[in-house]
């Protein structure tokens, strides 16, 4: 399918379209000075593909359209929000001076797209899943943050 000639190639992590709605997610395989166009406009017949760690052709006729996936390394994410840098109002995408109410919001909403019984029946590959997880902890640190910031500025009710 492909030579690999000590690492001159590498993966491109894609999901493609197909004329006949399907979709595949997996990795598009590059030489080192390639791009994603280069690849798609070459007169090839078909682009090398590989899914699952299994090589393939795909004809580039069947192909409705493709989008690079461009995941961030689960490492660039750590467990941890960093202290420098890490901005909660911008991961949970509100305002600054957001309301308790639209912080609640904007956290269920991220909540619930990144969470893992939302992909627990779908095969995804690992460093997806990985990503889907980090993002998740990622979202949960950045809400409490700003809950614990929120319950600092009011003021305490007097009964």
């Amino acid at each position: 399918m492909y030579a690999d000639d000590g690492g001159s190639k590498f993966r491109m992590p894609i999901a493609i379209e197909l004329t006949s709605g399907d979709r595949l997610q997996g990795s598009l395989v590059l030489s080192r000075a390639q791009k994603l166009t280069d690849a798609l406009n070459r007169p090839d017949a078909f682009i090398d593909f590989e899914r699952d760690g299994r090589a393939m052709a795909i004809a580039k006729t069947a192909i409705a359209s493709v989008s690079s996936l461009d995941l961030p390394k689960t490492d660039q994410l750590t467990k941890r929000a960093p202290a420098a840098g890490f901005d909660p109002a911008r991961v949970l995408g509100v305002e600054a001076g957001a309301t308790h109410e639209q912080i609640r919001a904007a956290y269920i909403a991220k909540a619930r797209l990144y969470h893992p019984d939302q992909f627990a029946n779908h095969p995804l590959p690992p460093e997806v899943s990985e990503y889907l997880s980090a993002m998740f902890v990622h979202v949960q640190t950045a809400y409490e943050e700003l809950d614990a910031r929120d319950k600092k500025t009011k003021p305490a009710r007097v009964a």
